[in-house]
């Protein structure tokens, strides 16, 4: 066996962030008119521009942006990846990201939204869950802290430090809906988190 394939079955639970990760990037060297064109845009996605539910999640504001989503995929995946099989990880991605732009698209009016972040309190909270579903107490002390940081977002908004760091407001409400997602994407899980 190639030391690639070799490489590959013993880490394939990061292929989908890494993916993620290369498809966010692309996106951020393809300029301003092709990120235009996939973010999540309300008016045109009722207009039928069904693909923006996913893509809007991979466009950012900015290098900032970009930087501290990548950051944060990067620890998530750091934490769980083991947790998951590749696929499983893959369902919970796409659980996070369609939660978040169909929540706003649905529960809100949200004019526009771009980045991971909506997506990656899912990744967490479905990690955060499986540790718990392991008997591991460590899962109960991530869970709590998402659950103060989401709550304090919502009671007092968010971070006026962040929102000059990345360039534009950030929306709390995809925070919530991608965390739901992390929820759906657990739920065909039987007995065992590495499905």
């Amino acid at each position: 066996m190639s030391p690639f394939v070799d490489f590959t079955r013993n880490h394939a639970s990061w292929i989908p962030a890494l993916a993620l990760a290369i498809a966010a990037i692309v996106i951020a060297l393809a300029g301003p008119d092709i990120q235009a064109s996939l973010r999540y845009q309300r008016h045109s996605v009722l207009g039928m521009e069904w693909w923006r539910l996913l893509t809007g999640n991979l466009v950012h504001l900015g290098l900032a942006h970009l930087i501290l989503n990548l950051a944060g995929l990067g620890l998530v995946a750091l934490l769980f990846s083991a947790v998951f099989s590749a696929g499983r990880w893959l369902a919970i991605l796409l659980a996070g990201a369609l939660s978040t732009t169909l929540g706003l698209l649905i529960f809100t009016q949200v004019e526009w939204y771009v980045g991971l972040s909506g997506l990656l309190h899912g990744a967490y909270t479905a990690g955060a869950l499986a540790e718990v579903r392991g008997g591991r107490r460590f899962g109960y002390v991530l869970l709590l802290l998402l659950a103060i940081k989401l709550l304090a977002d919502l009671l007092f908004g968010a971070s006026a430090f962040t929102a000059a760091l990345i360039g534009g407001e950030v929306i709390v409400a995809a925070h919530c809906f991608g965390a739901l997602g992390g929820l759906l994407g657990l739920v065909p899980l039987r007995t065992s988190p590495r499905a």
